[in-house]
C-alpha cells in the first residue's frame, strides 16, 4: 500500500511515505504496552489531561497552517479545513475538562451490600481511520482515551500521510510519552496481525461496511471489542408545507459540504409531490451557482474529490446509475479541468432495481425521489 499526498486539486505528487515494516509494528506494540503497565496509564489522570489542554493550544495556535495542509493533501475547502482544526482543539479541551469526573467511581445501593462502578484503562488499541477528515477522525479517537491511559495505534488513510505524521508530532510536542499515539503507515495484513497480538485489546474503525466487516471480523475472532462507524445513504425529507429557500439552502450544504463526502451527508431527497417541481427547479439552480476551483481559495465552494480514485470511482456510479434508468438531471461527469474534480450532480427516476437506490455516492450527486 503506497502512502503518499497527492494534490486532489491538481493530481500532483507532492510527497511519498516510506511504509513501516514488521519490525516498526513489533517496536510499537511494545513501546505501547509497556506505557499501559507504566504509571503514565495506570496513575494520577492529571498528567495525562495536562497533555490534552497543551495539545488544545498548540492546534489553536496553528490553524492556519494544519488546515492548509489538510487541504492541499485531501482537497477539502480551506475554509472547512479551520473549522475542522478548530473542532479538535475543543474536543481535546472538552476530555481535558470533564474525562475526570467521566471516569470517577460511581457508587450505586444495593441491598447486598456496596456496590459500584470503577474505571481502568484497558489496554492498547488499533484505529485504523478515514481522509474526510483527517485531523478530526484521529483527534475523537485519542482524547478520550489518552484520558483513560489507553495507547492507541492507529493506522490512518494512504492519502493523507501527511496529516498523520503532522498530528503525531503535536502530540508529542504536546508532552505525550512515546507509545501513547502511535501513527503507522502498513497494510492491511499488518492491521490483521496487531489486532491479533494479545497486547492489543481492541480495534475501532471508521470506513466503509466492506473495511468494517473485516475488522469486525478480525476482532471478533480474538474476542475483543470493536466500534465501527460505517458508511450511510441519509435522505433529506422536504413535505408540501416547507419553507422552500430554507429547506434549498440547507440542502445544498447538506449534500455538498465536503464535496459530498460526508458518512452523515444527505444524500437521497425525498420530494413530496405538491412541492416537488418547485424544490427541484431551485435546488437546480443552486446547484448551477456553486464555484468550482482550488479549494485554497476562499471563493470556491466546491472542491476536488479526494483522489483520482475516488473520482474514478463515483464518474463509474454515475454512469451505472444511467444505464439502469436513471435520468440525468444536472451535472453527471468529471470536470473538465484538471484535478479530481467532479461536477454538481442531480439524479432522478432511480428505481429500486437500480444499483444506485442501494449505493452510497461518495461526492456532489443528488438523488432525488417524488412520493406522495
Amino acid at each position: 500500500m503506497a502512502y503518499q499526498t497527492v494534490n486532489p486539486a491538481n493530481n500532483q505528487l507532492i510527497k511519498a511515505y516510506p511504509a513501516h515494516s514488521d519490525a516498526d509494528v513489533e517496536a510499537a506494540l511494545q513501546k505501547a504496552d509497556a506505557l499501559y503497565h507504566s504509571s503514565w496509564s495506570k496513575g494520577d489522570i492529571a498528567q495525562r489531561l495536562s497533555v490534552l489542554y497543551k495539545l488544545a493550544d498548540l492546534i489553536d495556535g496553528r490553524v492556519d497552517e494544519l488546515a492548509k495542509i489538510a487541504s492541499q493533501e485531501m482537497g477539502k475547502l480551506i475554509e472547512q479545513s479551520r473549522g475542522e482544526v478548530k473542532l479538535c482543539a475543543q474536543i481535546a479541551r472538552y476530555y481535558a475538562d470533564n474525562a475526570k469526573q467521566f471516569l470517577a467511581p460511581v457508587k450505586y445501593p444495593s441491598e447486598l451490600g456496596e456496590a459500584w462502578v470503577e474505571h481502568h484503562p484497558i489496554g492498547v488499541l488499533m484505529a485504523v481511520e478515514p481522509w474526510n477528515f483527517p485531523y478530526y477522525q484521529l483527534m475523537r479517537v485519542l482524547a478520550p482515551n489518552l484520558a483513560a491511559g489507553n495507547p492507541v495505534i492507529a493506522k490512518h488513510a494512504s492519502i493523507v500521510p501527511h496529516c498523520a505524521e503532522t498530528f503525531a508530532h503535536l502530540v508529542r510536542e504536546a508532552g505525550a510519552p512515546e507509545g501513547a499515539w502511535t501513527n503507522l503507515f502498513i497494510s492491511q495484513d499488518q492491521v490483521a496481525k496487531i489486532i491479533a497480538d494479545d497486547r492489543v485489546q481492541g480495534a475501532a474503525l471508521t470506513g466503509s461496511e466492506k473495511a468494517g466487516s473485516v475488522v469486525a471480523a478480525q476482532a471478533a475472532k480474538h474476542i475483543k471489542k470493536a466500534t465501527l462507524e460505517l458508511g450511510g445513504n441519509d435522505v433529506f425529507v422536504v413535505l408540501d408545507d416547507a419553507d422552500l429557500e430554507k429547506a434549498v439552502k440547507i440542502g445544498v450544504q447538506a449534500r455538498l459540504n465536503n464535496a459530498g463526502q460526508v458518512c452523515t451527508a444527505a444524500k437521497r431527497f425525498i420530494l413530496h409531490e405538491k412541492i416537488a417541481d418547485s424544490f427541484l427547479s431551485q435546488f437546480t439552480e443552486a446547484f448551477r451557482q456553486v464555484k468550482i476551483g482550488d479549494p485554497l481559495d476562499e471563493r470556491t465552494t466546491l472542491g476536488p474529490l479526494s483522489s483520482k480514485d475516488a473520482l474514478d470511482t463515483l464518474t463509474r456510479q454515475v454512469n451505472d446509475a444511467v444505464k439502469n434508468g436513471a435520468k440525468l438531471h444536472l451535472g453527471g461527469k468529471p470536470a473538465q479541468r484538471e484535478g479530481s474534480f467532479f461536477e454538481p450532480t442531480i439524479l432522478t427516476g432511480i428505481t429500486r432495481d437500480n444499483p444506485a437506490y442501494f449505493e452510497e455516492f461518495f461526492g456532489p450527486v443528488a438523488q432525488i425521489y417524488v412520493v406522495k
